[in-house]
């Protein structure tokens, strides 16, 4: 359709052409910027969903080798959001794990009922706090990052222009995930707004990832044929609300090689992620606040600090206040120094860091599902696929 065709003035009552013609136009300007305005005012609405998430690992034949479930709460206000996740069914001294982005970094607070044996008695000591660089919560068994895939992702992925994205499964060591590394992957949103994540493909180039000496991020090859690269994770919505702008189901597999194959495409499906939509509402209260409530005497674990010059794999220290410190905090920054110039001077000139391959909140709450954890390592280790 031609919306905006070309003045042809008549001979006859020039004037009053020229009068509807300019009419015409400035109609047709105000729909087409309406047209643009729409979706981007859409987009600002915030929202509230909550449901149910259930993590599974499965045998080749699809056969369920054992699962979790959580409750999921998470609301979102334009590229801020905030998840909480409470296990379900099953006993263990972890309460909940909350999550927040603030629009440059991820905090979060994992709680523990108050009769664990797994922590002090000290009130303070049974929560533990995480601080992640960046807009992608690491993969891990709290299940918040498949969450933020289906209901927080829209600002992320819609500000990749190189087709390449961070890591959407699970990594040895997190810290990996705030490294330069990032896979290929393909994805489409919604066409409704908030325009959520539809469908996505994420791709292994044939790398396994592995950070020495806690910062110096390294990359081994996959044994033949998968060394050239496979389809490593996919996220699909299978039904959406009525107006097609909430997933209600949607479910993140994770694939691994098969082993003895002779095609990268023999893959088998290891994880299956599926979630399931309770509630939705639109609109939230007034005075969102992304970042979860920390206390006094909160234990943190900083990975920004492998963002810094020189690097360093997290710093750990305790919260005087009830506000999470940013970044550049002066007691912050003096520890740093301090930290790196002690052990560059115990390393003969080098502050290198030894890796600490799972951060204490995520330490805590894997000891809370150690049979579950048991099938995930005898599946890598044996690589029976």
């Amino acid at each position: 359709m031609n919306f905006m065709r070309p003045f042809q003035p008549r001979q006859k009552g020039h004037a009053n052409y020229l009068v509807v013609w300019l009419n015409r136009q400035f109609h047709t300007s105000l729909a087409l910027l309406g047209l643009l305005v729409i979706p981007v005012k859409a987009f600002c609405q915030s929202f509230h969903v909550a449901g149910q998430v259930t993590y599974e690992v499965v045998y080749p034949d699809g056969a369920s080798r054992g699962k979790i479930t959580n409750h999921f709460e998470c609301a979102v206000q334009g590229c801020s959001w905030r998840i909480t996740m409470t296990p379900v069914g099953r006993l263990g001294s972890l309460k909940t794990e909350m999550a927040g982005c603030d629009g440059t970094n991820i905090f979060r607070l994992t709680t523990f009922n108050t009769n664990s044996s797994l922590v002090a008695s000290d009130k303070h000591n049974l929560n533990l706090g995480t601080i992640y660089p960046g807009l992608v919560p690491p993969s891990d068994i709290s299940l918040i990052s498949s969450v933020w895939l289906a209901y927080g992702s829209h600002c992320y992925f819609s500000a990749i222009k190189d087709g390449r994205c961070k890591p959407v499964w699970q990594l040895d060591d997190p810290a990996i995930q705030f490294s330069n590394i990032s896979v290929p992957v393909n994805f489409h949103f919604s066409p409704n707004a908030p325009f959520l994540l539809a469908r996505a493909s994420f791709f292994s180039e044939g790398f396994l990832y592995n950070l020495t000496n806690g910062t110096a991020l390294i990359a081994k090859k996959e044994m033949p044929p998968f060394h050239r690269g496979f389809t490593n994770a996919t996220y699909s919505v299978a039904r959406w609300s009525n107006d097609d702008k909430i997933p209600m189901t949607f479910s993140l597999k994770r694939f691994i090689p098969r082993y003895g194959a002779a095609s990268a495409n023999e893959t088998v499906v290891w994880v299956i992620v599926n979630g399931q939509l309770e509630s939705f509402r639109e609109q939230m209260d007034d005075g969102f606040e992304p970042l979860p409530s920390i206390q006094a005497g909160t234990e943190v674990q900083d990975y920004r600090f492998i963002t810094a010059n020189p690097p360093m794999h997290d710093l750990t220290y305790s919260v005087t206040n009830a506000n999470w410190p940013s970044f550049d905090a002066p007691h912050l920054q003096s520890q740093y120094r301090l930290l790196w110039t002690s052990r560059a001077s115990a390393a003969g000139g080098s502050a290198v860091q030894p890796a600490r391959f799972l951060p204490r909140a995520v330490l805590f709450a894997t000891i809370a599902t150690l049979p579950i954890l048991a099938i995930f390592f005898f599946v890598r280790k044996k690589r029976i696929f």
